[in-house]
């Protein structure tokens, strides 16, 4: 089993996903890229001073999605996963920054 839409023969699965910014690797948890397939277009723009947002779009018709992956120069902070046929938000996680959690 995979995560391939099938818009696309052969499927086109993610295996990994490399983000930097300036020298700084961002470390990108695999359940942020894991499920994406068929991507299509991939667009990389700054929302804040210090913020990014890699918007990839895939699959098509009723399967077609637009994946929102926001991160630091650290770490990803937040996925919104929308459907793009209804144009609704079907999912956002939010990475929280553990290496915080106990002090």
């Amino acid at each position: 089993m995979t995560n391939c839409t099938y818009s696309h023969v052969p499927c086109m699965l993610i295996d990994s996903l490399e983000l930097s910014v300036g020298d700084h690797e961002v470390y990108v948890p695999r359940s942020v890229f894991a499920d994406l397939s068929d991507v299509w277009s991939a667009t990389l723009e700054q929302v804040a001073p210090g913020r990014f947002g890699l918007i990839l779009v895939g699959g098509d018709s009723s399967a077609a999605y637009e994946a929102e992956i926001r991160f630091d120069s650290r770490r990803v902070t937040t996925r919104i996963l929308t459907d793009r046929e209804a144009g609704q938000v079907s999912e956002k996680t939010v990475y929280f920054d553990m290496s915080k959690a106990f002090h």
